[in-house]
């Protein structure tokens, strides 16, 4: 797909070699020291995104799922959907079973317009999601060849992210394209206050003694059925930051 193409414009290759690439950079992710993979731009399931993150599990790394949502009408709805019309609360229910996603461990909305975050958020939660979820906005828009960046005062994008923290029980938190260092400085400024009223003082997420949901959520009990049962983070527990970058 050309860069900043359509999306229904992008040609793909044979299943069976898409989903060997998927595995293939995995591995290398693997043999190259990584922790944690996290699955970006999932704005399809059906046919690629479910073959990309079956890709990253197969790495036996913990997995992060980071949905890509654009459709508003349907967040405004409060069914979050993605390009493909899959529902990313029937998704989310998909993955908290833990049936072939044994090592998913978070689920993130990114690259995601700040007002949709929230319904995809909670959109989540009902779908029985009760591990680490995150997200990470952009702000701005893409026109050939380069993000175009448009002003955000930091109080608007710390009052979101109060409500994903509060009714979503958000853990990660940052930005994506558009989302410039200053806005990072002062959503790292917001965890550590955040933190700090629950009496942990350190810079997130280097605290050892503190609850690091990843780590939290990667411990799971197994019954006989073969499900996956996550156990839900402790309400408001600490609050990490994320911060990508365009290239």
């Amino acid at each position: 797909m050309a860069h900043g193409a359509n999306m229904n414009d992008g040609k793909w290759p044979a299943p069976e070699i898409e989903a060997e690439g998927y595995f293939e950079q995995a591995r290398l992710t693997l043999d190259g020291g990584a922790d944690v993979i996290f699955v970006e731009m999932v704005w399809e399931w059906k046919e690629h995104g479910i073959n990309a993150v079956r890709g990253a599990c197969a790495s036996g790394l913990p997995v992060i799922v980071c949905f890509t949502v654009f459709n508003a009408p349907s967040c405004e709805d409060a069914m979050p959907q993605l390009h493909d019309g899959s529902l990313v609360e029937e998704v989310a229910e998909e993955l908290s079973t833990g049936v072939g996603w044994s090592n998913v461990v978070g689920i993130c909305i990114h690259h995601t317009k700040l007002p949709l975050v929230l319904p995809c958020l909670e959109a989540i939660r009902r779908g029985g999601w009760k591990g680490v979820v995150g997200a990470y906005p952009d702000h701005g828009t893409f026109e050939m060849p380069h993000w175009r960046f448009e002003p955000l005062e930091a109080n608007k994008i710390l009052d979101y992210i109060s409500q994903w923290v509060e009714k979503a029980n958000c853990q990660m938190v940052g930005g994506c394209c558009g989302i410039g260092p200053e806005t990072i400085s002062a959503i790292s400024k917001w965890c550590q206050n955040f933190n700090a009223r629950k009496g942990c003082v350190c810079l997130p997420p280097t605290c050892e003694p503190c609850t690091d949901p990843v780590k939290e959520t990667a411990s799971v009990n197994k019954e006989n059925s073969g499900e996956q049962k996550h156990e839900e983070p402790k309400k408001n527990s600490n609050v990490l930051v994320i911060e990508t970058r365009d290239v």
